[in-house]
């Protein structure tokens, strides 16, 4: 949870389908924050002055009921034209916002209904304990209302419309309809279905993980992954850190240095990325699953569509490196990696000393073309990333097709630059075929970037 201390009209914004987006988190804080050493130290005071809460004027700690307050001076100014603590100068702004009550919005706008005016002078209220306590009891509240004073049929068409996707243009045909259909569902459920695919890509990652490095070599390699999907489920980072420490445990059993290697890697990966942004952190992690459905390059492709530049570069190089590690370490072998490589250093022939890393680092170095895949992957994402930010209607088909073209020529140069003979058919134009076709396929139903432009 995140407080985010700068409610304002500045940093809302309404896109075109309706939705509203809260911006500018330049000051935001996590919640958790505010429970252990304070949102502000004594003194501190952040923020727009007339649209502060009474304890963050002060420089006291804040939590979410903060942004509650800001949120009833903007429901106020919406409703009534004008702010509730206005004054000529900051200080004096601050000392009204501290020792004034607001003239009521139904003083001010007669058609302001008795219930919301209500709410918005709850909103208000100087202590944080008389306010709506979460934002969801504040949007409750707001949603009574606005039934209370709509016609029968008003509320009656809202329930149906939430039931109902809006009907596609004339002439759009079944496939137009279900493209139509299909986009406003996920549009509908967008955070639910972000929750649980990351909640499933923990458990990917903890199924192959648990395959290649087992802990137990029982049937209770069942239930782990169960028990990571609750746990990424219901406490995101804990999910992710759960699936790193099942990757590191069973790295472990094999051999103890490298294990312990692994470990304190993914604990930085963890605290500089993995707890902030679990959902980008476990992409990365994903090679492999992918890798063994057929589809390794639709990470890099996917990674450019959906992200920054600097981002999609980042998660696809790293995709890259874990995928080879792991077919490195396990004894599964992926053709397109390297079938041109002449063995693999299987877990079985580690001796648990600290030679195995000494030996893990000597066959990367010895093997560029490991390392020189995790290039050509970045360098595929951070093509396809740019050339989709130029925003025009076909930017994410070109950027697409040009990306699946960089990949080809990417193995292509290499594999002559390094002198390597391998199978391309089998080991790039299949895959890659798999990857685009299913990428095209979802970006067509699915993937509507037009709906977040203004």
């Amino acid at each position: 949870d995140v407080i985010h201390r700068d409610i304002k009209p500045a940093n809302i914004r309404v896109l075109k389908d309706g939705r509203v987006k809260v911006m500018d988190f330049g000051i935001a804080r996590l919640l958790s924050a505010a429970k252990t050493s304070g949102l502000t130290t004594d003194g501190e005071i952040v923020g727009t002055f007339a649209y502060m809460s009474p304890e963050q004027s002060s420089g006291e700690v804040v939590d979410e009921r903060s942004d509650i307050f800001s949120l009833g001076v903007l429901l106020y100014e919406s409703v009534t034209g004008t702010l509730p603590f206005i004054a000529d100068t900051p200080a004096a702004t601050i000392y009204k916002t501290l020792n004034e009550d607001p003239t009521p919005p139904q003083e001010i706008a007669p058609s302001v209904s008795a219930s919301l005016n209500k709410i918005i002078l709850a909103a208000l209220a100087k202590s944080p304990q008389d306010r709506p306590q979460t934002v969801v009891d504040l949007k409750n509240k707001l949603e009574e209302a606005r039934q209370e004073v709509a016609a029968p049929a008003e509320v009656v068409k809202d329930m149906v419309g939430k039931l109902r996707a809006p009907r596609s243009p004339r002439g759009a045909g079944v496939l137009g309809h279900t493209r139509s259909r299909l986009g406003y569902w996920v549009k509908e459920y967008e955070d639910t279905a972000t929750v649980t695919g990351y909640a499933a890509g923990c458990t990917v990652v903890s199924i192959w993980s648990s395959f290649y490095f087992p802990i137990i070599e029982t049937g209770l390699n069942i239930f782990l992954p169960i028990i990571i999907f609750f746990t990424a489920l219901f406490v995101p980072p804990a999910g992710l850190a759960a699936a790193l420490g099942l990757l590191s445990a069973g790295l472990w059993f094999e051999s103890m240095y490298l294990g312990a290697t692994v470990a304190i890697l993914s604990t930085i990966y963890w605290i500089t990325l993995g707890r902030s942004f679990p959902q980008f952190a476990i992409l990365p992690l994903l090679a492999p699953a992918l890798a063994w459905l057929k589809l390794p390059f639709l990470l890099p492709l996917a990674a450019g569509i959906v992200f920054g530049p600097v981002l999609a570069a980042f998660v696809a190089g790293f995709g890259a490196l874990v995928l080879a590690s792991a077919e490195v370490l396990s004894q599964q072998a992926y053709t397109w990696t390297v079938s041109s490589q002449p063995e693999l250093i299987y877990l079985s022939s580690l001796q648990n000393e600290l030679d195995d890393l000494v030996k893990l680092g000597d066959y990367f170095v010895n093997q560029p073309w490991l390392l020189a895949q995790a290039g050509i992957w970045s360098g595929v994402a951070l093509i396809v990333s740019l050339i989709k930010n130029f925003r025009t209607n076909l930017s994410h088909w070109a950027a697409a097709i040009i990306g699946v073209i960089a990949l080809f020529l990417g193995y292509r140069l290499t594999a002559s630059a390094l002198e390597i003979d391998y199978a391309f058919d089998d080991m790039v134009t299949e895959p890659a075929i798999f990857s685009i076709a299913l990428l095209l396929i979802y970006m067509f139903f699915f993937y509507h970037p037009d709906r977040d432009s203004s």
